[in-house]
């Protein structure tokens, strides 16, 4: 008798609200998908038309600096990561520390004049 009984599962949903849901899933993905793609687009403007500015003016590294933002950060963090570490290990460990510092310094300085730049505007 029991196997005349329909089951009965918790976890088994109907298929046509599961096609329903995938579907408004799917939508969702799509719209977020074209407003990330909208705001990269827009970044990417503001960016070149600051580079522009920067170029008439007759600062070609920093227009340089403005477009390639992203990939400059991100190589100076993996030399960061992957370069002081093999500093320390290859040269002495006061070699190693004067040279941090003085990395430190630099990336400092270089961040402090760019955002002083920038922040002219």
């Amino acid at each position: 008798m029991d196997s005349e009984r329909p089951s009965f599962n918790p976890f088994r949903s109907n298929s046509r609200a599961n096609e329903d849901n995938n579907a408004e899933l799917a939508r969702i993905q799509l719209e977020k998908e074209q407003f990330r793609e909208k705001l990269e687009a827009e970044k990417a403007s503001k960016r070149e038309a600051k580079a522009e500015i920067l170029r008439e003016q007759g600062k070609p590294f920093m227009a340089f600096v403005v477009v390639n933002q992203d990939k400059i950060g991100y190589g100076l963090l993996f030399g960061l990561v992957f370069g002081i570490p093999i500093i320390f290990s290859v040269t002495n460990a006061l070699i190693g520390i004067i040279v941090c510092i003085i990395v430190v310094i630099a990336i400092g300085l270089g961040t402090y004049k760019y955002l002083k730049e920038m922040l002219k505007k």
